[in-house]
Protein backbone atom coordinates (compact mmCIF):
# COMPACT_ATOMS: atom_id res chain seq x y z
CA UNK A 1 0.00 0.00 0.00
CA UNK A 2 2.73 2.50 0.99
CA UNK A 3 4.58 1.36 -2.77
CA UNK A 4 1.16 2.72 -4.23
CA UNK A 5 1.14 6.08 -2.39
CA UNK A 6 4.16 6.19 -3.19
CA UNK A 7 3.89 5.79 -7.40
CA UNK A 8 1.30 7.86 -7.29
CA UNK A 9 3.28 11.00 -5.54
CA UNK A 10 5.96 10.51 -8.43
CA UNK A 11 6.16 12.81 -11.05
CA UNK A 12 8.09 13.93 -14.12
CA UNK A 13 7.16 17.73 -13.82
CA UNK A 14 5.59 19.84 -10.78
CA UNK A 15 3.87 22.99 -12.46
CA UNK A 16 3.41 26.09 -9.83
CA UNK A 17 0.61 27.73 -11.08
CA UNK A 18 -3.02 27.05 -12.67
CA UNK A 19 -3.11 30.18 -15.13
CA UNK A 20 -2.87 29.69 -18.80
CA UNK A 21 0.67 29.26 -19.42
CA UNK A 22 0.55 26.15 -16.02
CA UNK A 23 -2.17 24.43 -17.71
CA UNK A 24 -1.49 24.58 -21.34
CA UNK A 25 2.45 23.10 -20.44
CA UNK A 26 0.71 20.69 -17.92
CA UNK A 27 -1.68 20.04 -20.97
CA UNK A 28 1.18 19.50 -23.80
CA UNK A 29 3.61 17.57 -20.89
CA UNK A 30 0.89 15.09 -20.65
CA UNK A 31 0.34 14.54 -24.15
CA UNK A 32 3.98 13.79 -24.68
CA UNK A 33 3.28 10.89 -21.94
CA UNK A 34 4.71 12.55 -18.98
CA UNK A 35 3.25 12.54 -15.46
CA UNK A 36 2.75 16.33 -14.15
CA UNK A 37 1.17 17.67 -11.27
CA UNK A 38 -0.46 21.79 -10.99
CA UNK A 39 0.18 23.56 -8.03
CA UNK A 40 -1.99 26.67 -7.46
CA UNK A 41 -2.59 28.33 -3.92
CA UNK A 42 -5.69 30.18 -5.50
CA UNK A 43 -9.07 28.82 -5.03
CA UNK A 44 -10.09 28.34 -8.73
CA UNK A 45 -7.46 27.40 -12.26
CA UNK A 46 -7.35 29.66 -14.82
CA UNK A 47 -5.29 32.67 -13.72
CA UNK A 48 -6.07 35.81 -15.19
CA UNK A 49 -8.67 33.99 -17.58
CA UNK A 50 -11.57 34.16 -14.75
CA UNK A 51 -15.04 35.45 -14.40
CA UNK A 52 -16.26 36.73 -11.03
CA UNK A 53 -19.97 37.01 -10.19
CA UNK A 54 -20.59 40.71 -8.73
CA UNK A 55 -24.28 41.41 -7.94
CA UNK A 56 -24.87 39.47 -10.16
CA UNK A 57 -22.81 40.01 -13.04
CA UNK A 58 -20.02 38.21 -14.88
CA UNK A 59 -16.61 40.44 -14.48
CA UNK A 60 -13.76 39.30 -16.30
CA UNK A 61 -11.04 40.15 -14.17
CA UNK A 62 -7.97 39.89 -16.36
CA UNK A 63 -7.75 38.09 -19.45
CA UNK A 64 -10.72 40.10 -21.52
CA UNK A 65 -9.83 38.30 -24.89
CA UNK A 66 -7.43 36.77 -27.19
CA UNK A 67 -6.02 38.80 -30.10
CA UNK A 68 -5.71 37.27 -33.98
CA UNK A 69 -2.46 37.23 -33.89
CA UNK A 70 -1.44 34.91 -30.91
CA UNK A 71 -2.22 31.84 -33.08
CA UNK A 72 -0.90 29.07 -30.94
CA UNK A 73 -3.42 29.94 -28.48
CA UNK A 74 -6.00 30.42 -30.90
CA UNK A 75 -4.89 27.00 -32.21
CA UNK A 76 -5.02 25.21 -28.68
CA UNK A 77 -8.51 26.25 -27.72
CA UNK A 78 -9.43 25.22 -31.24
CA UNK A 79 -7.88 21.88 -30.66
CA UNK A 80 -9.64 21.27 -27.27
CA UNK A 81 -12.73 22.28 -28.70
CA UNK A 82 -13.48 25.25 -27.66
CA UNK A 83 -13.61 27.11 -30.98
CA UNK A 84 -17.42 27.24 -30.66
CA UNK A 85 -17.14 29.31 -27.74
CA UNK A 86 -15.12 32.35 -29.16
CA UNK A 87 -17.09 35.51 -29.81
CA UNK A 88 -15.30 37.76 -32.51
CA UNK A 89 -15.19 40.78 -30.61
CA UNK A 90 -15.63 44.73 -32.31
CA UNK A 91 -12.85 46.42 -34.47
CA UNK A 92 -12.85 49.90 -32.68
CA UNK A 93 -11.69 50.63 -29.56
CA UNK A 94 -11.78 54.18 -27.67
CA UNK A 95 -9.67 56.49 -25.67
CA UNK A 96 -11.31 59.77 -23.56
CA UNK A 97 -10.11 62.80 -24.44
CA UNK A 98 -11.48 66.30 -24.11
CA UNK A 99 -14.65 65.06 -22.51
CA UNK A 100 -15.48 62.49 -25.37
CA UNK A 101 -14.75 58.99 -26.21
CA UNK A 102 -12.44 58.75 -29.74
CA UNK A 103 -13.21 55.96 -31.33
CA UNK A 104 -10.35 53.90 -33.10
CA UNK A 105 -10.64 51.34 -35.68
CA UNK A 106 -7.62 48.37 -35.13
CA UNK A 107 -7.80 47.84 -38.86
CA UNK A 108 -6.86 51.33 -39.78
CA UNK A 109 -4.12 53.36 -37.74
CA UNK A 110 -5.08 56.48 -39.45
CA UNK A 111 -8.33 56.56 -37.53
CA UNK A 112 -6.37 58.14 -34.59
CA UNK A 113 -6.04 60.99 -36.37
CA UNK A 114 -9.50 61.38 -37.63
CA UNK A 115 -11.55 60.40 -34.35
CA UNK A 116 -9.26 63.17 -32.64
CA UNK A 117 -7.00 60.84 -30.45
CA UNK A 118 -3.72 62.53 -31.63
CA UNK A 119 -2.72 65.28 -33.33
CA UNK A 120 -1.18 64.80 -37.08
CA UNK A 121 2.59 65.47 -35.65
CA UNK A 122 2.21 62.70 -33.12
CA UNK A 123 0.81 60.09 -35.62
CA UNK A 124 3.87 61.07 -38.23
CA UNK A 125 5.79 60.19 -34.92
CA UNK A 126 4.06 56.66 -34.05
CA UNK A 127 3.56 55.72 -38.03
CA UNK A 128 7.75 56.67 -38.15
CA UNK A 129 8.08 53.90 -35.19
CA UNK A 130 5.39 51.24 -36.72
CA UNK A 131 7.69 51.23 -39.66
CA UNK A 132 11.03 50.96 -38.28
CA UNK A 133 9.62 48.42 -35.77
CA UNK A 134 8.18 46.32 -39.34
CA UNK A 135 11.48 46.46 -40.70
CA UNK A 136 13.44 45.46 -37.89
CA UNK A 137 11.41 42.41 -36.77
CA UNK A 138 9.67 41.31 -39.93
CA UNK A 139 7.14 38.92 -39.28
CA UNK A 140 5.01 39.66 -36.09
CA UNK A 141 4.81 36.88 -33.32
CA UNK A 142 3.36 38.07 -30.04
CA UNK A 143 3.29 34.93 -28.46
CA UNK A 144 7.19 33.94 -29.20
CA UNK A 145 8.31 35.96 -25.99
CA UNK A 146 12.20 35.76 -26.89
CA UNK A 147 11.36 38.15 -29.63
CA UNK A 148 11.08 40.90 -27.93
CA UNK A 149 13.89 40.39 -24.61
CA UNK A 150 16.04 42.58 -27.26
CA UNK A 151 13.78 45.74 -26.51
CA UNK A 152 12.98 45.06 -22.52
CA UNK A 153 15.71 48.11 -22.43
CA UNK A 154 13.43 50.90 -20.73
CA UNK A 155 10.52 51.49 -18.70
CA UNK A 156 7.06 51.68 -20.96
CA UNK A 157 6.71 55.33 -20.24
CA UNK A 158 9.88 56.68 -20.63
CA UNK A 159 10.55 54.47 -24.34
CA UNK A 160 7.15 55.92 -25.37
CA UNK A 161 7.63 59.57 -24.37
CA UNK A 162 11.14 59.81 -25.83
CA UNK A 163 9.83 57.80 -29.14
CA UNK A 164 6.21 59.10 -29.47
CA UNK A 165 5.67 61.87 -27.24
CA UNK A 166 3.65 63.10 -24.12
CA UNK A 167 0.78 63.35 -26.37
CA UNK A 168 0.96 59.37 -27.24
CA UNK A 169 1.46 58.26 -23.86
CA UNK A 170 -1.43 60.26 -22.39
CA UNK A 171 -3.94 59.28 -25.09
CA UNK A 172 -3.31 55.64 -26.46
CA UNK A 173 0.06 54.08 -24.55
CA UNK A 174 -1.06 55.19 -20.85
CA UNK A 175 -4.76 53.61 -21.43
CA UNK A 176 -3.06 50.58 -23.37
CA UNK A 177 -0.97 49.44 -20.62
CA UNK A 178 -3.58 50.40 -17.73
CA UNK A 179 -6.11 48.94 -19.24
CA UNK A 180 -5.26 45.52 -20.57
CA UNK A 181 -2.35 44.76 -18.43
CA UNK A 182 -3.65 46.96 -15.14
CA UNK A 183 0.02 48.10 -15.03
CA UNK A 184 1.31 51.51 -14.47
CA UNK A 185 3.03 52.53 -17.72
CA UNK A 186 6.34 53.05 -15.02
CA UNK A 187 6.48 50.15 -13.73
CA UNK A 188 6.33 47.84 -17.30
CA UNK A 189 8.83 46.94 -19.72
CA UNK A 190 8.78 49.27 -22.99
CA UNK A 191 8.46 46.02 -25.03
CA UNK A 192 4.52 46.00 -23.72
CA UNK A 193 4.17 49.31 -26.35
CA UNK A 194 6.12 47.92 -28.86
CA UNK A 195 4.11 44.98 -29.39
CA UNK A 196 0.61 47.14 -29.27
CA UNK A 197 2.62 48.85 -31.80
CA UNK A 198 3.31 45.74 -33.37
CA UNK A 199 -0.28 45.00 -33.02
CA UNK A 200 -1.07 47.55 -35.64
CA UNK A 201 0.81 46.60 -37.89
CA UNK A 202 -0.30 43.02 -38.10
CA UNK A 203 -4.02 43.80 -38.49
CA UNK A 204 -3.39 47.15 -41.09
CA UNK A 205 -2.55 47.28 -44.62
CA UNK A 206 0.90 48.93 -43.11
Amino acid sequence: MANDLADQLIYDFAIVGAGISGLAAAYRLQQKGYKVIVLEKGPDCGGRVSTRINSGYPIDIGAQFFASPYSQVLKLIEELGLKNELVESTQFAATFRDGRFRRINKNNPFSLYSSGTLSFLSCLKLFKALFLLKKRIGKFEPEVISNWIQFDDEDSASWARNNLGQETLDYLVEPFISGFTYCDPKETSNFLVLRMLAHFIANSSI
